[in-house]
């Protein structure tokens, strides 16, 4: 629901509603990255030359309970598709253990929490417990590999009125 506006975008290729969607959008990502892959070997080159493609996952929940078959697909792609020039964004409403496992987490370079219900939320996402003091907007912990520890980040709050703004303007663009 929130992300609907962002389909006008002429960026977009494509949005997934129904689990079967899912499923075969995300199949088809994973396709493509290994066709990047094979391209990047012939060219004989490490990191992908071209636009990079990025898949944003809303509910990651949504996918657990209705698209068990994607599973499989997300973890490729999370693994895998920083190399192809394919990212993941992962959003979850409950950072739980149960969404967010151990094999998915291994696989996500960089998180980025905001406030979570409680500590052991905080802990599954950034390794260590925070997250559930911050304040309710404006705050974020962020974990990447390459910072020595978790930074504290200010994040933006960008009205549905700039949101408009934003699309229009990349409407124009196309």
């Amino acid at each position: 629901v929130e992300l609907q506006d962002w389909q006008r975008v002429p960026h977009t290729l494509a949005r997934w509603i129904s689990p079967e969607e899912i499923t075969a959008g995300l199949k088809c990502a994973a396709d493509y990255m290994e066709k990047r892959f094979a391209q990047m070997q012939a060219d004989r080159v490490k990191r992908w030359q071209g636009p990079d493609l990025y898949i944003i996952i809303d509910e990651y929940i949504d996918i657990k309970l209705r698209a068990e078959k994607a599973q499989r697909d997300i973890i490729r792609i999370a693994c895998k598709g920083r190399a192809a020039g394919i990212h993941l964004v992962i959003c979850t409403q409950r950072p739980t253990r149960q969404i967010i496992d151990g094999t998915i987490r291994a696989c996500l370079p960089a998180v980025l929490a905001l406030r979570c219900s409680n500590a052991q939320e905080s802990r599954n996402l950034i390794d260590q417990s925070g997250a559930e003091k911050l304040p309710r907007y404006g705050s974020g912990l962020y974990l990447t590999p390459s910072a020595v520890g978790v930074q504290r980040v200010e994040i933006p709050y960008y009205s549905p009125e700039d949101i408009e703004k934003v699309i229009s303007f990349w409407e124009k663009q196309a």
